[in-house]
């Protein structure tokens, strides 16, 4: 899946409590409509720290979308995430 391919790295193999997910694991957001079903989304919150964010309509995603990229922003700006170059 798209997910593994992005989160699986050689610090992600092993038990789940000795995990050290990628730097880049904390800028995805995984948005869906609401009716989509599968096992993968089903499953993001327990293989990986992430969630999948459920939208209504076109400016609920993009409301959603906003709220991330300003999350990430504030991360660089006054947290522990670093830039990206």
């Amino acid at each position: 899946s798209v997910l593994e391919d992005l989160l699986s790295t050689a610090g992600m193999q092993g038990p789940a409590a000795d995990a050290t997910p990628p730097e880049r694991a904390r800028r995805i957001m995984v948005a869906a409509e609401p009716s989509v079903r599968s096992a993968m989304l089903g499953a993001v919150h327990a293989r990986w720290d992430a969630s999948v964010r459920t939208f209504t309509d076109a400016a609920d995603c993009c409301r959603l979308c906003a709220q991330f990229c300003t999350h990430i922003q504030n991360q660089e700006l006054y947290g522990s995430l670093d830039p990206l170059d």
